[in-house]
């Protein structure tokens, strides 16, 4: 799947939204544009990593579970280098599964599968960001 992106009007602040599954990225990424964000897409951690890189976003929303560089090892990445970006991680697996890397402090936050509207807006103002990116103005310092 390639890099995509959309171009609805915001207050700036951009997301990529990462994840292998074609249908949980066009979901996810709907949800965030309905939240004010413009959002980017890619369908695995290289070329993630490859669109951050010419292209910083204030939030990268990515699945845990992908071959090759996983959620974790990706939101890592993106913070070593870019910490004032958020990394929120979703998955699909448990809590005691991943309540290891919960702690982990590079990572802002998780969203469990399946998630709706109001839980991805109540984790994202949790992480420093608007739940409505259209309504309210950016709180990045």
């Amino acid at each position: 799947m390639g890099l995509s992106a959309n171009r609805k009007i915001t207050n700036g602040l951009t997301a990529l939204v990462v994840d292998d599954s074609p249908s949980t990225l066009k979901l996810t990424a709907a949800m965030l544009i309905k939240l004010g964000y413009a959002v980017h897409t890619a369908g695995e951690g290289a070329e993630a990593l490859f669109h951050f890189h010419s292209s910083p976003c204030e939030l990268v929303l990515t699945d845990y579970e992908m071959p090759a560089i996983n959620g974790y090892q990706l939101g890592r990445k993106v913070k070593g280098q870019f910490p004032e970006s958020r990394v929120v991680i979703m998955t699909g697996l448990g809590r005691a599964v991943v309540s290891g890397m919960m702690c982990d402090k590079s990572i802002d936050g998780w969203l469990f599968k399946p998630f709706d509207l109001e839980e991805l807006q109540t984790l994202l103002e949790q992480v420093g960001l608007p739940g409505n990116a259209a309504a309210e103005p950016p709180s990045i310092a």
